[in-house]
């Protein structure tokens, strides 16, 4: 998902077909509009934030990051 916040950012980018099909299977993952840790650092799993299979915050927070440069809203 960082490399879809970044290239969210480059109007090249939001037309190609790569970045495109990249964003559209990170919203199919979503669960209830929220994105789910799918896999994490052995390093992180001791954090609430961390917990595989459970929505985090802070990562959906990124992907409407993404939605906004995508779509263009401000």
């Amino acid at each position: 998902m960082i490399f879809e916040n970044v290239l969210s950012f480059y109007n090249s980018a939001k037309t190609d077909p790569r970045f495109l099909e990249a964003f559209h299977a990170l919203k199919d993952k979503l669960v209830d509009d929220m994105i789910v840790v799918e896999r994490h650092s052995p390093k992180l799993k001791a954090l609430d934030i961390c917990k595989k299979g459970q929505p985090n915050e802070l990562a959906t927070k990124r992907y409407n990051e993404i939605v906004t440069n995508v779509l263009g809203h401000t």
